[in-house]
C-alpha cells in the first residue's frame, strides 16, 4: 500500500558534538517523520528515542541535549 514499506534510517550528515549537544542534519521529506535514537551499544535492542519531527523538504538539524560525556551511539528513524 502506498509507496512501499517505510524507510526505518535516514541519512545522517554533518554529526556535531558542542556543549549544547550531540546534533546531525538529516536531508527530510514533506509528510515523513523522523527522530533522534540513542543507544549506549551499537548493535544494541534497546533504543531510545528523542522527539519525532516533522519533515519540512528541508534539512532537519536533530539535537541531543543532554547527551553525555561517555560513549553513546546515534541513528535516525524515518516513518
Amino acid at each position: 500500500v502506498g509507496d512501499g514499506p517505510p524507510t526505518l534510517r535516514a541519512p545522517i550528515c554533518q554529526p556535531t558534538l558542542s556543549a549544547s549537544g550531540f546534533s546531525v542534519t538529516v536531508p527530510s521529506e514533506c509528510g515523513r517523520v523522523y527522530a533522534l535514537e540513542y543507544s549506549s551499544t551499537p548493535g544494541g535492542a534497546s533504543w531510545a528515542s528523542l522527539p519525532l519531527v516533522a519533515g519540512t523538504g528541508r534539512n532537519l538539524v536533530l539535537t541531543d541535549r543532554t547527551a553525555p560525556n561517555t560513549p553513546q551511539f546515534y541513528r535516525v528513524r524515518r516513518w
